[in-house]
């Protein structure tokens, strides 16, 4: 049954209260809440809205769904900021001087389908609700932001999480304000997308394989005995050199990896007795697996006569050769 609200009631108000100049959408303040809820004007047209979304908000939980989101939207004056403050706080069943603004809004709109569907909603769905103003926000930047952004800003915000995620972007993934590396990753993200990005990944893997198997086919040592990944962790000291050795041997013969320790390493990190090969960046050339097995071989042969200079010219002008093949920028004639 509904009881309908008689507009003299508005009236018998007291009149003599302070009104807020800005009404806030966002109100925290109990009192004024009370107030909001208790002079709420129920339409029969805004009940049934009210309803509609009750009864679909109460039968969310028995079908399949991964979140549960209502966003009400409106300009200041015409009613639908009310809308969404009374449903907000009447679902979430915030306290409001002493007594729940669920019961409070259910008591307003005197409607007995309402009480019964808000009191189901209350009892099984824990529900959070964010409310805020867009126009008020303080931690709203500027006018170029999307609702989008402003609304899961402030949901972030009201979670608590808000902190924690600007910490992890800067400093921890965005790195400085340094606009080249950020560009780079805009980038590097947008390639990403891309389906041949997949391709490439695959690329990657099977070129560290064939290599991985190159070297040892000629007698190093792979920890783990090989690779699944785009990356090879190669003994060298097993050969009787230093990963430093061989890092600088390799570096004069144009091919550059790094000196990197390896698991039970009697030798100091600075020293090391392995070197790390990967793929990537000689995938993005284009190189594929014959040729993952001539760098291989130009490998062993640098680590075979690492202090022997003529040697080491001998390959680095096979690697120039090689590089020549596959430019890092085909388009560019130089």
């Amino acid at each position: 049954m509904t009881t309908p609200v008689l507009i003299r009631s508005l009236f018998a108000l007291d009149i003599g209260r302070h009104i807020e100049e800005v009404i806030k959408v966002d109100q925290t303040d109990e009192e004024i809440l009370k107030d909001e809820i208790n002079e709420y004007v129920v339409t029969d047209a805004i009940r049934s809205h009210y309803v509609e979304i009750f009864e679909a908000y109460r039968d969310t939980p028995t079908k399949p769904h991964e979140g549960i989101a209502i966003w009400v939207s409106g300009f200041f004056g015409s009613g639908k900021s009310s809308f969404a403050k009374m449903l907000g706080l009447s679902i979430e069943n915030r306290t409001v001087v002493g007594e729940s603004a669920s019961n409070r809004f259910a008591k307003r709109t005197g409607d007995t389908k309402l009480q019964v569907l808000l009191k189901a909603i209350t009892e099984k769905i824990p529900t959070h609700a964010v409310i805020f103003d867009v126009s008020t926000d303080r931690g709203i930047r500027s006018g170029n932001q999307t609702l989008t952004e402003i609304m899961y800003g402030l949901f972030l915000q009201s979670l608590g999480y808000a902190k924690d995620l600007d910490r992890s972007l800067f400093p921890g993934i965005q790195g400085g304000p340094l606009m080249h590396i950020i560009a780079a990753k805009a980038v590097c993200l947008k390639e990403a997308m891309e389906p041949g990005f997949v391709e490439y990944q695959h690329q990657i893997i099977r070129n560290a394989q064939r290599l991985a198997a190159g070297l040892s086919s000629a007698g190093f040592r792979l920890v783990s005995g090989g690779t699944d990944n785009h990356l090879m962790l190669v003994d060298v000291f097993s050969k009787g050199l230093t990963g430093k050795v061989a890092e600088a041997a390799l570096e004069k013969a144009g091919i550059t990896v790094n000196k990197n320790a390896i698991p039970f390493d009697q030798n100091p990190p600075m020293v090391a007795s392995g070197i790390r090969i990967g793929t990537p960046a000689i995938t993005s050339r284009g190189m594929r697996e014959p040729e993952m097995d001539a760098v291989a071989g130009l490998i062993a042969r640098v680590l075979a006569s690492p202090d022997d200079d003529g040697a080491l010219a001998a390959v680095r002008a096979e690697v120039e050769g090689l590089c020549r093949k596959f430019p890092l920028y085909p388009e560019q004639k130089i």
